[in-house]
């Protein structure tokens, strides 16, 4: 982490949250918000 703005800085969480839109959210769309944090909570555990 040399400086501010780095573009490598943030590539492990920009890629973690990638992941879980393209195999969670996207292609097992969610009726409410409470189904999505479940989703979601699976997919961290």
């Amino acid at each position: 982490m040399d400086g501010k703005g780095r573009a490598i800085d943030n590539i492990f969480i920009e890629r973690f949250w990638r992941n879980i839109k393209y195999e969670k959210i996207y292609l097992e769309p969610s009726d409410n918000g409470l189904d999505l944090y479940c989703k979601i909570k699976e997919y961290m555990t």
